[in-house]
């Protein structure tokens, strides 16, 4: 107990803000991560006068609410240009890293969120290219070859999505010419004409995510709160790059003593043919590529708060 004490926690009711600094006393100006890890260098207590003024003058800066319903810097079914960058208000930005901050800092209806989405839509904003024609459904199960190997056109759909091929662009026209005869479908041509009932199927897919979390020290009621956290923050990002539904379930499974987190998405998809074969799949290349940057900002935004 002599060696141990209650750090003061800056962010209480919020998250600390991993890319935000303050201006000191001394006209220096420092990080919010680096300010909260002053705290247990110098031993700040929580509840003690020290650590209440260092709330009451930095929280507000340092510190924010992951909204309730998380604001979409494209919409509409459009996706981020993730790689894309812009002159964000003076600062030199990707369009992922505007994306993933208005995700988990802004609510949809607010009118910070209105006007960046004026802003950097047109310029961060597109609609992805799909196998499929309009009008038609996808075959997730089919086969085809690709790049001399056999994929699922379902897992096909998309690694297109996921490397940004945009949509009425001269490689998605060869795409949709090359793979839509066996990839895709219409109900109202299939079957003699005949439109079957249409079925909705449960899609599941797996995805890891490393991090530096120390899970040894955790109790499980503490486990289970990081497994939380990491839930919010995963289904707002990908939510926010238009790679997931809105009615998609995310569930992290297990954070293992690597600190890697694995986590499932659950989809419905509204496809009556699905339903007879669909197989979970063991991964889907867009949303869950760990090495994404928005998905880094996820396990450092999750430790801030964790911490």
């Amino acid at each position: 107990e002599e060696c141990c004490f209650e750090k003061c926690n800056m962010c209480q009711f919020g998250i600390l803000d991993v890319k935000a600094s303050v201006d000191m006393d001394d006209g220096s100006s420092v990080s919010c991560v680096a300010l909260d890890q002053s705290f247990s260098r110098n031993a700040i207590v929580e509840g003690s006068q020290e650590c209440s003024a260092a709330k009451n003058e930095y929280a507000e800066e340092c510190c924010f609410q992951i909204p309730d319903d998380p604001c979409r810097l494209c919409s509409g079914g459009a996706q981020v240009s993730v790689d894309g960058t812009v002159d964000f208000y003076g600062d030199r930005m990707t369009c992922g890293e505007v994306g993933n901050m208005l995700s988990i800092s802004e609510e949809a209806t607010s009118d910070s969120c209105a006007s960046t989405r004026q802003d950097f839509s047109d310029q961060c904003c597109f609609d992805s290219c799909s196998i499929c024609p309009d009008g038609y459904n996808l075959n997730w199960e089919v086969n085809v070859e690709y790049n001399r190997a056999n994929i699922a056109c379902g897992e096909f759909d998309q690694i297109i999505r996921a490397n940004a091929v945009q949509k009425n662009t001269q490689e998605c026209g060869s795409l949709q010419s090359t793979y839509s005869s066996a990839c895709c479908y219409n109900y109202a041509t299939a079957g003699g004409g005949l439109s079957p009932t249409t079925t909705l199927a449960t899609i599941t897919t797996t995805g890891y995510l490393s991090t530096n979390l120390d899970t040894s020290d955790l109790s499980p009621s503490q486990k289970n709160d990081a497994m939380e956290v990491f839930e919010n923050l995963i289904k707002s990002t990908l939510q926010s790059q238009g790679v997931l539904p809105n009615d998609a379930k995310v569930t992290v499974v297990d954070i293992d003593d690597n600190g890697v987190v694995a986590y499932e998405i659950e989809m419905q998809v509204n496809d009556s043919s699905i339903a007879e074969t669909a197989r979970p799949l063991q991964t889907v290349s867009a949303p869950l590529r760990e090495d994404t940057s928005s998905l880094e900002e996820v396990a450092s935004t999750a430790m801030a708060e964790i911490d």
